[in-house]
């Protein structure tokens, strides 16, 4: 009890501290989602935080995780951790009027041993490669893990974090259609079993989409598409 509320207590300040010095003043806690995707489906759900700059007009998503959390551009064109991509497209929807900043994962488990490590406290996600708007978010550009400034005023380059307004429009295009295309199939009754193929072990035959799949070992799909026993009666 005593590890959790002081955890607690310096998480609480970790993102007190951010809010106080950001200029994305005006924050939606728990920011529910509830927009019509079609005449079929609803699109529901809650952002943990949302957090936007009413000056220029753009918006930051904030997820919360206990653990260490992290994503990839590669991920997300493989469609999958597309948590964070889905918050940017409920906002496009429920805020047409408002420009994507970024998507951001905050720890929550802050060691007692490592709390005076900035490291610790760093956010990760993705943001746009604006020093104008990153400023806004965080005037000290130190509480985002791979934002750094070079001494022209530019940014370094950091592939899975510092990406175009236009790539962050694109993902939630692309999150989009994925939507879409998963209603679709609701709606054609398409159940069909079709793991990602990539990113597997080639001694287990275990694919990133089968990894916590207790059916795994017997899954003819799996097995028959990434080189399995093809053989095995099921």
């Amino acid at each position: 009890k005593e590890l959790i509320v002081e955890n607690v207590a310096m998480i609480t300040e970790v993102v007190r501290n951010f809010e106080d010095s950001s200029e994305f003043k005006k924050i939606l806690p728990e920011a529910r989602i509830k927009e019509k995707l079609n005449e079929d489906f609803m699109l529901t759900g809650i952002i943990d935080k949302v957090m936007i700059d009413e000056k220029y007009n753009y918006y930051l998503v904030i997820d919360y995780k206990y653990g260490d959390k992290n994503f990839s551009l590669n991920e997300i064109d493989k469609d999958y951790k597309l948590q964070l991509p889905f918050y940017l497209y409920a906002m496009k929807l429920m805020h047409p009027e408002l420009k994507p900043a970024g998507m951001l994962y905050q720890q929550t488990a802050l060691l007692k041993e490592s709390k005076d490590s900035a490291n610790e406290y760093k956010m990760k996600g993705m943001v746009i490669d604006k020093v104008s708007v990153l400023e806004r978010i965080d005037p000290s550009l130190s509480r985002i893990q791979g934002v750094r400034v070079k001494r022209d005023g530019s940014l370094y380059e950091y592939k899975n974090t510092i990406v175009s307004e236009e790539t962050l429009n694109n993902i939630i295009d692309k999150t989009e259609k994925t939507v879409r295309d998963v209603a679709q199939r609701i709606s054609d009754c398409d159940f069909s079993i079709a793991p990602i193929l990539t990113d597997f072990d080639q001694m287990k035959k275990d694919s990133v989409s089968c990894r916590y799949c207790k059916y795994g070992s017997i899954c003819y799909s799996k097995n028959k598409r990434i080189g399995g026993d093809k053989d095995a009666i099921y």
